[in-house]
Formats: structure tokens, C-alpha cells, sequence
């Protein structure tokens, strides 16, 4: 009975010791794991912002030069109907008019196109960026807490250590924040 008994109290240290160590975690790091996925989802939000208003410029660009290219038909066209001098030459005229306005559209389309591909690219490079250096951050906070949970785990530390060590890892979260402020 007695090996029953002892079986049960070393459970019940082993629960306390793991439900101890989570809210340690959570004390220690949960605000700070919080806070960098809060600002990776506002970065990522911010992204897409600039993306969709990117895209939104390029369709005005692109409806804007329409609108020139209709509006210079337009001109041409009420130019041609009022002017009745050698028809042949004139239909060459607007026929080259027409032309180089779909080239300067079509240049200008293309040079849109490069910028939001160039735009996407650097986009999905700073995702990339930020994603590593978030995930970089939390494993090392992941080590250290694993370090600082083996630690706790082979030693009995006393109270007093232990305030001694939660003020340290503090410190220690406070500068890589500041760290990452200022980089940013």
C-alpha cells in the first residue's frame, strides 16, 4: 500500500511540475509569442493592402489610357467626318494615329505588368524574410525556455532563484524586442 501511495504522490509532483512549467511558459513567453504573431498578421494584412491597391492602380492606369485611346478616336474621327481632303491619306493618318496609341498602350500596360510582378516578388521576399526571422525567434525562445525548464527540472531552486532567473529571462525578451524595434 505504502508503494501505491508513493507511486501517487510522485504523479501528482510530476502533474504539478508540468502544469507549473506551462503557466511559466505561458507567464514568461506567452505575451511576447502573442505580440510577434500579432505583428506578422499585420504585416500580412498590410501586404495584401498594398497589393490590392496596386492592382487598383494598375486597372485605372488601364482605363485611363481607354479613355485617352476613345477619346483620341473621338478627335479623329470628328477631324476626318469635317475634313473631306483626300480620304486615302487621311484614313492612313488615323490608322497610324490609332497605332501608335495602342503601342504606347500596350507599353504602358506591359511596364505595369513588370512593376506589380517586380512589386509581388519583393512582397513574397519580405514575407519570406519576416517568416524566418519570426520563426528563428521563436525557436530560440523555445530553446531557452527548454534550457530553463531542464534547469529547473535538475535542480531544486528556491524561490528566490527562481525570481532571480524569471527577472533575467525577462530582461532578456525586453532587449530582443527592442532589438527587433529598432531593425525594423
Amino acid at each position: 500500500m505504502s508503494t501505491k501511495t508513493h507511486g501517487t504522490n510522485n504523479n501528482q509532483k510530476n502533474t504539478n511540475t508540468t502544469s507549473e512549467l506551462a503557466q511559466l511558459r505561458e507567464i514568461v513567453f506567452g505575451e511576447a509569442q502573442r505580440n510577434l504573431q500579432e505583428q506578422q498578421q499585420q504585416m500580412f494584412i498590410q501586404l495584401q493592402q498594398q497589393i490590392a491597391d496596386l492592382g487598383n492602380n494598375l486597372h485605372a492606369n488601364i482605363d485611363e489610357g481607354f479613355t485617352t485611346l476613345q477619346d483620341e478616336i473621338k478627335k479623329v474621327d470628328k477631324k476626318a467626318s469635317s475634313i473631306d481632303i483626300d480620304h486615302h491619306e487621311r484614313a492612313e493618318q488615323l490608322k497610324n494615329e490609332i497605332t501608335q496609341l495602342e503601342h504606347e498602350l500596350a507599353e504602358h500596360s506591359e511596364q505595369n505588368a513588370r512593376e506589380l510582378q517586380q512589386l509581388q516578388h519583393s512582397i513574397s521576399k519580405n514575407i519570406a524574410n519576416l517568416s524566418s526571422d519570426l520563426q528563428q525567434q521563436i525557436e530560440k525562445l523555445v530553446a531557452e525556455l527548454a534550457k530553463v525548464s531542464a534547469d529547473l527540472d535538475s535542480s531544486k531552486t528556491d524561490r528566490k532563484q527562481l525570481a532571480q532567473l524569471f527577472n533575467v529571462v525577462a530582461l532578456n525578451l525586453e532587449q530582443n524586442d527592442n532589438t527587433k524595434a529598432v531593425d525594423q
